[in-house]
């Protein structure tokens, strides 16, 4: 039975729509990002080698990790 306000708990919001709320803002940033400068403006390419790289190293690191113990 979900959970209503009413029952004096919060309702959760299913996965698929996090997923769909997650996809469509990346679509908008992306749209944002690519109208007002693209891939060749500064901003753009401080923030993808300082923010988004090290993440990405980060998230590739942890998938390796999990994967080649089971090769």
């Amino acid at each position: 039975m979900p959970e209503t306000p009413a029952s004096g708990k919060k309702a959760k919001l299913p996965l698929h729509w996090k997923m769909a709320i997650g996809f469509g803002l990346g679509l908008l940033l992306g749209l944002v990002v690519h109208a007002t400068g693209g891939a060749d403006a500064e901003w753009v390419k401080q923030v993808t080698t300082y923010v988004t790289g090290p993440f990405s190293k980060i998230f590739l690191n942890l998938i390796f990790m999990l994967i080649v113990p089971l090769l």
